[in-house]
């Protein structure tokens, strides 16, 4: 990439007036391992997932790598064809990323009533066929047998085929307030592949996987990359996403990480199936609201979602009028 061309392939050369980098991301796959070979595969395209289908008719147990959202899911789908799900994952609940620790045991808890069978704490030493049938060796010596393994163990942003281009790369393509990517000229980013200030909740460059936020940041990306020099709005989205896995919807939206504070409100505090029975944790960070988690409250979280929504920080700039006759911007912090 040089000037304004992109090269393709080394054969090709495109010139362009503006240029989006929307890649996305690869799944991280454990070295060694022969992804691709019956019964053994990633899941995360929609070939992966065809593939899987044709072998679940076949499978009575299926392991899962990864206990994360996809992971989650798939142990749900799996079960609910009557098929035995284990997953093994190494932190100590499932969904812990995405979670957090005290939504994620509460999670864990009613999948496991479920009757999906769980190894937390956990990795996969080595993994080889036997009898047509796959065997995992965990670190702590336990032997797990499976017809089919799915490998949900995240991803990475997909940059590699810019390594020439002279951009950070550090986590996904770093970008401006604005999606432009630093150090360019007509180029912007958006989607997981970009890393960004969003400064809705501070000037640390983050990304966001969530495929809402892949949506707005499209739309930012591209009113940035039509406003050439003039000054936009910064992107400040509020990340969210929702899961329904079994008997639990699942809805979750800002900043959950696990340093944060946590309160949780029940919402039938005389059930013992918490999650079920409704759950809304809200997170805060210097005692101000910054995220919020629903299961089985889809009101409750609707109605706090506005709150977060609509709540812009101080500190942002936002536009404060529009010259339609001369067309120029001004913007007040």
């Amino acid at each position: 990439m040089s000037g304004r061309t992109a090269t393709h392939r080394k054969t090709a050369t495109v010139v362009y007036d503006g240029l989006v980098i929307a890649t996305g991301a690869a799944p991280l796959t454990p070295a060694g391992w022969p992804i691709g070979e019956a019964g053994l595969h990633n899941l995360h395209t929609l070939d992966d997932a065809w593939a899987v289908r044709r072998e679940l008719y076949r499978a009575e147990r299926v392991a899962i790598i990864g206990g994360g959202l996809t992971g989650c899911e798939a142990a749900c789908a799996v079960r609910g064809l009557a098929r035995r799900a284990v997953i093994v994952d190494s932190k100590p609940c499932l969904m812990y990323r995405a979670l957090g620790e005290t939504v994620g045991t509460l999670v864990t808890g009613a999948h496991r009533a479920s009757g999906i069978d769980t190894r937390l704490g956990r990795r996969v030493a080595e993994v080889e066929r036997r009898r047509n049938r796959w065997r995992l060796t965990l670190d702590d010596g336990e032997y797990l047998t499976a017809d089919l393994v799915l490998v949900t163990a995240g991803e990475r942003p997909d940059t590699a085929w810019l390594a020439s281009a002279g951009f950070d790369l550090t986590d996904g393509v770093r970008c401006d307030e604005n999606l432009r990517v630093r150090g360019t000229d007509g180029v912007v980013a958006a989607g997981v592949v970009a890393r960004w200030p969003n400064r809705r909740f501070g000037t640390r460059h983050v990304r966001c996987g969530q495929w809402i936020a892949a949506m707005e940041q499209g739309r930012a990306a591209a009113a940035s990359l039509a406003a050439g020099a003039r000054p936009v709005p910064p992107v400040t989205l509020l990340p969210r996403f929702w899961s329904q896995q079994g008997q639990l919807r699942i809805q979750a939206c800002g900043i959950t990480a696990p340093a944060t504070h946590v309160a949780v409100t029940r919402m039938r505090p005389n059930r013992r199936d918490t999650a079920r029975s409704g759950v809304l944790a809200t997170f805060y960070q210097q005692d101000t609201m910054c995220g919020l988690i629903a299961v089985n409250a889809p009101h409750a979280f609707t109605a706090t979602t506005r709150v977060l929504l609509h709540d812009t920080p101080h500190d942002v700039v936002v536009q404060r009028s529009v010259d339609h006759a001369t067309g120029e911007h001004s913007y007040v912090s």
